[in-house]
């Protein structure tokens, strides 16, 4: 009993971690990363996302992410600091490796699995703007 004063003062003061459950053993899990003191942030305090296989970190801070049906693959996409771009990745179940398979412009607006033909088709807004990735390399 004398606990349930500190647990709740934790999650007012947003310091435990939500996650949302994914198909396949797949989850994202928030978290609020304090921005004050950053340059260039408008925002004090701002929402992540962290992609999750089980207890493997897989991505941090991600935007987009599409599981495939038999959630073998997912497709997330990944900002990389040193290079001041995001990138797609790709994790692999059965190889339990992630693979960079394309810059990502943008964030995409759909995916299209094709697991049987080993592709990957990545829409972005503009309709003609389709990204052909193999699921294997």
């Amino acid at each position: 009993m004398r606990f349930l004063p500190i647990a709740l003062l934790c999650l007012l003061s947003g310091c435990i971690s939500t996650a949302d459950r994914l198909d396949h053993g797949y989850r994202i899990v928030h978290h609020p990363e304090d921005m004050r003191g950053a340059s260039g942030q408008f925002e004090g305090v701002l929402d992540c996302r962290d992609l999750y296989y089980y207890q493997l970190r897989l991505g941090k801070d991600v935007r987009f992410y599409s599981v495939s049906p038999s959630g073998r693959f997912v497709l997330f996409d990944q900002d990389d600091a040193d290079e001041l771009k995001d990138k797609l990745m790709l994790f692999d179940q059965q190889t339990a490796k992630v693979r960079e398979v394309a810059d990502a412009l943008e964030v995409p607006r759909s995916c299209r699995w094709r697991e049987s033909a080993g592709t990957l088709d990545v829409c972005y807004l503009a309709e003609d703007d389709t990204k052909h990735i193999r699921l294997e390399q």
